[in-house]
């Protein structure tokens, strides 16, 4: 058990604070015909990772090459705002009304993955998870945005302390996870015409805040790099600058209890195999703004001048991404940006993460 009368009432204070929003969520309209339905998750403080004693926690090296990408160490994260996260995974719907339907892979896979309207978007790499956002943000004038590590685990979570959001052990899942063992994937999915693909959104029950495949179905793109996790209690984590992997998480349809835990974190490289891609997809997060809770818009969404970085309600920038989803570094003469919508990450003195629209005429 990871379970201590501290933790307790930490838990108590966050599901209280979440009871309190539980049904508050908002719509993002993407067009005449589609819609995304996003949560309202409130700030608070959790222990993110998992102690070395967890059920199904891999060795060093057990997953990876290196110890490098096993890294599960617990500490005490502070999540200093409310944000908004998708309902659902993106769905090939909204992916299709955002990116068009007409991209496909060295393997002739289409990115976005082509089994139905409600069924999670797929087959993609970090980019292109990364460009959905960037088109997203520029088309509604919010940002929108993939998930920071902290922010997904501390979602998922939704204030347990377990190992899963349900409890210690894997009992419960086939309530909420779809999985190679779930009974679903057999009864229901493999006895319809069953196409090698995951099954659509939202069939099992939500977390406790709301959120439907809160694991398992498809992984998912976070927008941080990989690092080791810090020794201490921090406020909302962003990784580093720059690494050679960005982290997934959350497991797929095709994981087993081990690599479905919320600790559970997948690094992989940005131009990830294409004969993996097919087990990921993404779930955006839209930044909320502080005073009301009900509004993505945040400091600045347009810069005339299109090269000056900060503004009175924003702070230091810590990356800048391009419409194609590539980091530009911070350090890079910008005089040379190409006419698009880029999406600004800063931290403002507190280390709060905010971000805000770039628009290059």
């Amino acid at each position: 058990m990871r379970t201590t009368s501290s933790s307790l009432i930490l838990a108590s204070v966050l599901l209280l604070t979440a009871a309190a929003c539980a049904n508050d969520s908002t719509t993002v309209q993407i067009n005449a015909g589609v819609s995304m339905t996003m949560i309202l998750i409130p700030a608070g403080s959790f222990t993110m990772g998992s102690p070395p004693t967890e059920v199904g926690r891999q060795p060093a090296g057990a997953l990876w090459p290196s110890a490098d990408h096993t890294d599960e160490t617990q500490h005490m994260v502070n999540i200093t705002r409310p944000f908004y996260i998708g309902k659902y995974h993106v769905t090939q719907a909204q992916w299709q009304a955002v990116k068009g339907n007409s991209s496909y892979n060295s393997y002739g896979q289409l990115i976005g993955g082509s089994e139905g309207p409600n069924y999670p978007a797929h087959t993609m790499a970090w980019g292109d998870a990364q460009d959905f956002c960037v088109r997203l943000s520029a088309s509604t004038g919010r940002v929108i945005r993939l998930p920071t590590e902290s922010e997904w685990e501390y979602a998922c979570r939704a204030g347990a302390t377990t190992e899963y959001f349900w409890g210690d052990d894997g009992g419960q899942m086939d309530t909420y996870v779809i999985s190679h063992s779930n009974t679903l994937m057999s009864t229901y999915h493999y006895g319809k015409g069953y196409t090698g693909g995951p099954p659509p959104v939202g069939l099992l029950q939500p977390n406790p805040w709301g959120l439907y495949d809160a694991l398992g179905l498809i992984s998912v793109w976070t927008g941080d790099w990989y690092a080791y996790y810090p020794a201490g209690p921090i406020d909302n984590p962003t990784g580093p600058a720059t690494g050679s992997y960005k982290v997934a998480r959350g497991g797929n349809y095709d994981c087993g209890p081990a690599g479905l835990r919320p600790a559970l974190r997948d690094p992989e490289l940005l131009n990830l195999d294409v004969s993996l891609r097919w087990f990921y997809g993404l779930r955006v997060v839209m930044e909320a703004d502080v005073s009301t809770g009900a509004s993505g818009r945040h400091g600045s969404r347009t810069n005339p001048a299109g090269l000056q970085m900060t503004s009175p309600r924003n702070g230091a920038v810590t990356g800048i991404y391009s419409p194609s989803g590539r980091l530009i570094p911070h350090a890079a003469d910008r005089s040379g940006l190409q006419p698009g919508t880029y999406i600004v990450r800063e931290q403002s003195a507190d280390r709060t993460p905010q971000s805000r629209l770039l628009q290059v005429p």
